[in-house]
Order: C-alpha cells, then structure tokens, then sequence
C-alpha cells in the first residue's frame, strides 16, 4: 500500500509564479556569488603567505558551496509543493555546477598562479620543503 502526497500548490498560475521566483532566486545566487568569489578571491591573491591564502580558499569555497546548497534546498521544497519537474531540472542543474566547481589542489594552483616550490607544496599535499 503506497501512498502518494498530493501538491499543496497545484494552480497553474501559482506554479508559475513560484517557478519564476526560484528561478530568479537562482541567477541572483549565482550572480552574487561569483561577484563576491571573485572579489575576495581577488584580495586573497595580495596575501604573501600561502597559509593564509589556503585559509581565505576554504572560506570562499565553504561561502560558494554553501550558498548553492540552500538554493538546492529552495528547489527541492518547490518541487515538494508543486510537484513540477522544473524543480528537478534546476537541482540538478545546482548540482552539476557544484560537481564542476568543486575544489582540488590544482585550481588553487591555477587560481592563485602558484610555480615552483609553492605549487609543487599544495600538489603534493607536504608541509614543507625538504632541502
């Protein structure tokens, strides 16, 4: 014996309306996080020591994944409203996005344009430099 929940939303005007509110929810997260990524990210690059810079890393990352996982939970609970698989289509799309952006060793590198013994350190994962 299954039992099926019925959408609390189901007015097609009302699906809509809630359709276009996450979705522009969604373009303003991605948009302010990525301006503000790119800002910090910005200052982060001034910083002389590279422990510092792997700290301000973390926080940003923490900041941008974390901010595309509460939209991901806003997508869900439309979906359990309406039941609109429109829903489905921006959570995974969320998801995709954070699979693609997720952070390795290599794009510190990349991001902050670490050479030589600073990028050889982070590659692989030692804590100092032997002589």
């Amino acid at each position: 014996m299954t039992s099926q929940v019925d959408p609390a939303i189901e007015d097609a005007q009302n699906v809509k309306t809630l359709l276009i509110i996450a979705f522009l929810v969604l373009i303003i997260d991605l948009t302010t996080v990525h301006w503000l990524y790119k800002l910090k990210k910005e200052k982060l690059k001034n910083l002389i020591e590279i422990a510092r810079k792997m700290d301000g890393f973390y926080t940003l990352t923490l900041m941008k994944l974390g901010s595309y996982c509460g939209t991901c939970l806003i997508m869900a609970f439309g979906f359990y409203l309406t039941h609109n698989h429109f829903f489905t289509g921006l959570f995974g799309i969320l998801t995709l996005l954070i699979v693609i952006q997720w952070p390795t060793s290599s794009l510190f590198c990349r991001q902050f344009n670490l050479k030589g013994n600073d990028r050889d350190m982070i590659m692989k994962s030692g804590d100092m430099i032997k002589k």
